[in-house]
């Protein structure tokens, strides 16, 4: 499961006024900022939806995610000082994941996870560069925030998705 934050010039904002594309995101985004990382299709909260299932009974399986954050400056675009002086000069994305059971005598269970960001700033933009990222936390033992369980708990209700049944 991942939760992700997205921060424009260093305030939060919903991830439908960074690009209107994930507008769909905004009404199941925590009011501190925070919301399951989905695409508009999904109907569940597994992020890249059952790629990388694990095995009865204990054991694992690696997975491959053929994901990774990027951006070209959302509908604003990055600023540019005579080309776009009113664009964003720094866009970041916090995301926190964590291993969920979604079946068996552990259904619902969080386990660990890894906090990590991604930032790219006008001047990545106009170096060509794709922005940089880097672990927070590699070993999140706590589990989820209550923030994180807010955005979990309002992607389900607006999905009609019930965990575990």
């Amino acid at each position: 499961m991942q939760f992700t934050r997205t921060y424009a010039d260093g305030k939060v904002i919903k991830t439908g006024d960074w690009s209107s594309s994930f507008k769909f995101q905004d009404k199941v985004t925590t009011s501190d900022g925070w919301s399951i990382d989905f695409l508009a299709s999904e109907k569940t909260p597994d992020y890249q939806q059952g790629t990388g299932d694990g095995k009865k009974n204990g054991g694992s399986t690696k997975a491959k995610v053929w994901d990774r954050p990027q951006s070209g400056g959302g509908d604003k675009g990055f600023y540019h000082p005579t080309t776009n002086p009113a664009g964003w000069k720094e866009y970041r994305l916090e995301f926190a994941t964590f291993a969920w059971c979604m079946k068996g005598p552990d259904c619902g269970k969080w386990y660990e996870g890894t906090t990590w960001e991604y930032k790219k700033t006008w001047e990545d933009q106009r170096d060509g560069k794709a922005g940089t990222s880097k672990i927070v936390d590699k070993n999140v033992t706590s589990g989820p925030s209550k923030s994180h369980l807010e955005a979990f708990d309002m992607f389900n209700k607006d999905k009609s998705y019930t965990p575990c049944k």
